[in-house]
């Protein structure tokens, strides 16, 4: 456990004990930034196919 304090908590209210991480919780974390990542990803390579046809991928022009 380790003390952590949220950025909307009232200055001067004492920080509060937050369980650590467990490996599923960390895995699960990973898998969210992978994905996120991913969609990323995609999203860029169709604005630049968009670009080099001059089009735009969402309008169908």
């Amino acid at each position: 456990m380790s003390e952590c304090r949220s950025p909307a908590a009232p200055v001067g209210s004492p920080p509060v004990t937050c369980p650590e991480p467990d490996a599923q919780g960390i895995a699960a974390i990973r898998r969210i930034y992978r994905e996120m990542a991913a969609a990323l990803w995609r999203e860029k390579q169709a604005l630049e196919l968009g670009a080099r046809n001059g089009t735009c991928p969402w309008s169908g022009r």
